[in-house]
């Protein structure tokens, strides 16, 4: 009989078992939420390289370490660099000149095809009571923090993610899934709160709503002409915000 704790796949395995612990400790998720602001996870997000690492991570994680990262991700959503530079993204005047302007951009442009797609996959997989544990703790971070993330790119996209993700389960719940009326009930909640927070601020999610109050002189040729295509996701967000209040 083979001895398998000490063939060579035995050998792989454990190196690749040590290998992922050692990553995991190095993003530092487990490191408390209130240690500082940005928690140390976040700071790791602000580099470039850092958002191309994020991916790689989530796929070698199991499940309930990937449910740990989601959990402390949208609870510090509201710090990443992408969310608090957002408003300068909104200086058109400056928009492709200034150094600052430049990187935030870059920055963004960087988590929304990098970080944000491997954050919806782990949403798109969850269950209700999972998503809306999620949704809750962002949340809990108050409504200023979720307003600033709903002016910002990132976070119109994820909050997309969020309801389409409870419109996929509704169309798809049956007995089976073992999702009870208390957990729509419960989800019915954390959206009645989300739309608590957002209503009386709608019209200022859009970017051009922001540039134009911003710039009351401005001549209209030193307002771009892709301000259209920017509100678009604003609008893709309310669509799925009406459709989830209808049903």
């Amino acid at each position: 009989m083979i001895n398998t704790l000490h063939t060579p796949q035995f050998a792989r395995n454990m190196k690749y078992a040590e290998l992922i612990e050692a990553l995991w400790n190095s993003s530092k998720v487990m490191i408390p939420v209130e240690t500082s602001d940005p928690h140390p996870f976040i700071s790791l997000l602000v580099p470039l390289k850092g958002k191309r690492l994020l991916p790689r991570l989530i796929r070698h994680l199991p499940e309930n370490k990937i449910s740990l990262l989601t959990a402390l991700f949208v609870a510090c959503f509201y710090q990443l660099d992408v969310v608090r530079d957002a408003p300068i993204l909104d200086d058109v005047l400056g928009q492709g000149a200034t150094p600052r302007w430049k990187e935030v951009s870059l920055n963004t442009d960087a988590f929304l095809t990098t970080v944000l797609p491997a954050i919806t996959a782990v949403l798109a997989g969850t269950s209700l009571r999972l998503l809306t544990g999620f949704l809750n703790i962002m949340l809990g971070t108050g409504k200023d923090a979720i307003l600033q993330i709903a002016k910002s790119q990132p976070g119109v996209a994820l909050l997309t993610a969020f309801m389409g993700r409870a419109d996929q389960l509704k169309h798809e719940s049956n007995e089976l899934d073992g999702t009870t009326p208390d957990d729509w009930n419960k989800w019915q909640a954390a959206f009645d709160s989300l739309l608590n927070f957002l209503q009386g601020s709608i019209v200022s999610l859009f970017p051009s709503r922001r540039v134009l109050s911003n710039l009351p002189q401005a001549p209209l040729n030193a307002i771009p002409l892709d301000l259209d295509l920017a509100d678009q996701i604003v609008w893709q967000l309310l669509a799925v915000l009406a459709a989830s209040k209808r049903s």
